[in-house]
């Protein structure tokens, strides 16, 4: 399938049109003006291909051209450059949603998780700065605290306690 933008020519190796699918009859025979590019390529090379806009219709496609061998002929195929990329340009239209959406998702966490140590950092300061007005209270008022977790038995005295029993 060449796509509704697609060329077949088939060319003479000084530029002659030969005959052109969609049909051109009009120009047959004659030289193409300017000179496809293969046509300077051809001592180098039988096959090749490249990009250009096309000097009869005016639309951009991608050229793919071999020399006829034994012939001075070369079969030029050239694929509209819109159609013959359209698949691979949905492609990376997808995946640059994909990864967009993706971005977004981490940019997201990354400021959750921002926040939350921001919350956890004004809580700590929080508890230390009540920790501090606890012990001072106890000082002023000179009592102490203790608790026990019956869990474990352990249990857990206030520096005050600690220094209203004299022990250090």
């Amino acid at each position: 399938k060449i796509g509704k933008d697609g060329v077949v020519t088939l060319l003479g190796i000084d530029g002659t049109l030969m005959l052109r699918v969609p049909l051109m009859e009009a120009e047959y025979g004659k030289k193409l003006d300017p000179l496809p590019r293969f046509i300077e390529m051809l001592p180098y090379t039988n096959v090749g291909s490249y990009r250009v806009k096309s000097s009869v219709d005016g639309v951009e496609r991608l050229y793919f051209y071999r020399r006829v061998t034994g012939r001075p002929l070369v079969v030029a195929i050239g694929l509209g450059e819109a159609e013959a990329l359209s698949a691979w340009r949905s492609s990376a239209q997808t995946y640059v949603a994909g990864s967009l959406a993706f971005l977004l998702v981490i940019a997201l966490l990354a400021y959750l998780t921002l926040h939350e140590l921001h919350k956890r950092t004004a809580l700590n300061r929080t508890l230390r700065e009540s920790e501090a007005a606890l012990a001072e209270a106890q000082r002023l008022s000179q009592t102490g605290s203790w608790r026990l977790d019956l869990a474990t038995m352990r249990g857990q005295w206030s520096h005050e306690m600690y220094r209203l029993l004299g022990i250090d």
